[in-house]
């Protein structure tokens, strides 16, 4: 356990100083980069000390006054791969950056991500809301109410028999609209 502490406080003081240096790049594209660079870099951690995400209205509107960025992040191409290969070891912090890029990488990685969860013997509370809030990602799109409220129900007082017979509608609903694309 100490190992761990030790590591996670040389990880975290590690990342001080790269953010130092960060904050010292006059050039606002540089700095750019490299922030985006840090923060994927920083998603492939073994510590538990993981952020949010990073890119703000604040971020975006500072880098938009800049001329750096239009609407939204750019990634680099190299970004875009190094993310696309954090997200799919599982830091799924990094979807939103990806998704446009790498549609049917990030599809097919939630379909085995909620296969998984539907595989579990004895789903627990936090097991159905994974499922729940993993499933969203693909419904959000959808305009098909009685999918989403089946959803919904994962974390209601259902018994379990019947939000696994939810989960079988949903990812049939799923797999049925990932073969329409």
């Amino acid at each position: 356990m100490r190992d761990v502490t030790q590591n996670c406080f040389l990880f975290i003081s590690e990342n001080i100083k790269k953010l130092n240096e960060i904050e010292k790049i006059k050039n606002d594209n540089k700095k750019y980069v490299k922030t985006v660079d840090w923060y994927i870099e920083l998603m492939n951690n073994d510590c538990q000390y993981k952020i949010e995400n990073i890119f703000t209205v604040g971020f975006i509107n500072y880098y938009k006054s800049k001329g750096v960025i239009k609407e939204e992040i750019i990634l680099q191409e190299n970004q875009k791969i190094k993310a696309k290969e954090s997200f799919l070891q599982g830091n799924e912090n990094l979807y939103e950056l990806i998704k446009k890029d790498f549609p049917e990488e990030t599809d097919q990685y939630y379909l085995s991500q909620l296969y998984k969860i539907k595989n579990i013997a004895d789903k627990s509370y936090s097991d159905y809301y994974d499922f729940q809030s993993k499933a969203n990602i693909f419904l959000e799109q959808k305009e098909d109410l009685k999918i989403k409220f089946i959803n919904e129900t994962l974390t209601s007082d259902l018994a379990d028999y019947t939000k696994n017979d939810a989960i079988d509608l949903i990812l049939e609903f799923i797999e049925t609209n990932i073969k329409k694309k």
